[in-house]
């Protein structure tokens, strides 16, 4: 199908959920190429586990640093989510600063 999973004005949205019980996390999507062709290459899942480190200097080591996130970032690969299109995801669970800042982490 050539029909795009996104329009233009779908993109770059920022929804904000009030949770009927506390919760304090960062999720951030983002549309790509499904990648079912490439299975041997296992792009998503290295970038997932590349993200998921939490050793010296990566991203999740700074958050942790700066008080932004307890636990750091965990990312996950979908190869292939509809039409022909994946995503990649990364959960932040937040801290009550994060969850002030949390603009500032993507923006």
């Amino acid at each position: 199908m050539d029909m795009p999973f996104f329009r233009e004005q779908d993109k770059s949205v920022i929804i904000d959920y009030k949770p009927v019980k506390p919760n304090k996390m960062l999720v951030i999507s983002f549309d790509m190429p499904e990648d079912k062709a490439q299975f041997k290459h296992k792009t998503g899942e290295y970038l997932a586990y590349v993200f998921n480190n939490n050793s010296e200097g990566t991203l999740s080591d700074y958050l942790i640093k700066e008080g932004l996130s307890d636990s750091g970032v965990q990312s996950e690969s979908s190869d292939d989510v509809s039409r022909n299109r994946g995503d990649f995801t990364f959960y932040i669970d937040l801290t009550d600063k994060g969850l002030e800042q949390k603009r500032r982490l993507f923006l």
